[in-house]
């Protein structure tokens, strides 16, 4: 019997499956914002869809007073520009340096630079996340000694040596800390500015590596649970930051949807873990052997430090991680 994760969906699945994560999305807005205006009629944190329907056809069938322009498609257009103009000149930086330095120097100086910058992404995130510096500090400092069982991991070797072909892997591992503390913040507080940056470093998270993107989307819900007297309207928060992401990584995932049947099936790797992972039987007897976060190490460092972050992080769940109150938080 063919596992679930092997199996091929038909065209009319793959759109389904496509479109159902954005369904998901919608009803549960719509749930949480018939909750807030239930309890507040005047809350505009989450509209209601009519209000949204209200203000898309102002906005797209009404000339502005001010400047006589249709808004949605001048500001539209606008944007379009600036990513336009962007993508061409990051595209014209990136083929100079190719044909300067040739594509092999590229890979091996960008492989050193995120490599060598990883305890920095390691402490911004922690900053992000509300811990104090000397914290954030020891986390960088010890965030290079994670070594993993399995060897493709975010130790340095999995990079290096075993894992050549892993390149994406690393933009995500260094993108991953800092989109878990963008995406803490936008749940735990109410800020639009915060709710795109976030949706923004999440879905380029998951663009880069599918996998270390499904943990950053994992965090969204634990966000909301770690502070169960404001359930509802972290849930609607952590919704408008995953629905974000969804649409910023639709150009990679609905192509690959829609082409999957041409995607490159080994039959040498099925039934292995390259295809099935290793099972929870394995992964978590390596988590509480130390050999998750420790490999084959004598001492196992940074499983200690794993658990003990994790009793003192749940401890202090009952309130921010900042240990301050705002004023959009109860």
């Amino acid at each position: 019997m063919r596992r679930l994760i092997n199996q091929r969906p038909g065209r009319g699945e793959r759109l389904l499956l496509g479109a159902l994560p954005f369904l998901a999305l919608a009803v549960l807005y719509v749930i949480a914002s018939q909750l807030r205006l239930a309890a507040n009629a005047g809350d505009k944190l989450l509209p209601p869809a009519s209000a949204f329907l209200d203000t898309l056809r102002s906005y797209a069938l009404e000339e502005d007073l001010r400047s006589g322009r249709y808004l949605l498609w001048s500001d539209t257009w606008a944007s379009l520009r600036r990513l336009l103009s962007a993508l061409l000149i990051s595209s014209a930086i990136g083929l100079t340096l190719a044909l300067a330095i040739g594509a092999d120097w590229a890979y091996t100086i960008t492989l050193y630079v995120l490599l060598a910058t990883w305890p920095i992404s390691v402490y911004l995130g922690s900053r992000l996340l509300g811990w104090e510096r000397w914290v954030a500090a020891a986390a960088a400092l010890v965030s290079p000694l994670v070594l993993s069982t399995p060897g493709y991991g975010y130790e340095h070797g999995s990079y290096t040596w075993r894992g050549l072909g892993v390149w994406s892997q690393e933009w995500a591992m260094w993108l991953l800390p800092i989109a878990l503390g963008l995406s803490w913040r936008a749940v735990s507080r109410s800020t639009p500015t915060r709710y795109a940056v976030a949706a923004l470093v999440v879905g380029l998270t998951a663009a880069c590596h599918f996998l270390t993107g499904y943990l950053a989307f994992l965090s969204l819900g634990v966000w909301v649970l770690i502070r169960p007297s404001d359930l509802w309207r972290r849930i609607g928060r952590a919704a408008l930051v995953g629905f974000g992401a969804l649409l910023i990584i639709s150009w990679v995932v609905v192509p690959l949807l829609l082409d999957s049947r041409w995607t490159s099936q080994s039959r040498y790797l099925k039934g292995t873990f390259w295809f099935d992972s290793f099972g929870a039987r394995k992964v978590l007897a390596w988590l509480f052997t130390g050999q998750l976060f420790d490999g084959t190490r004598a001492s196992p460092v940074i499983s200690v430090l794993a658990r003990n972050s994790s009793l003192a992080t749940s401890r202090k769940s009952g309130r921010p991680m900042d240990g301050k109150r705002t004023a959009s938080e109860p």
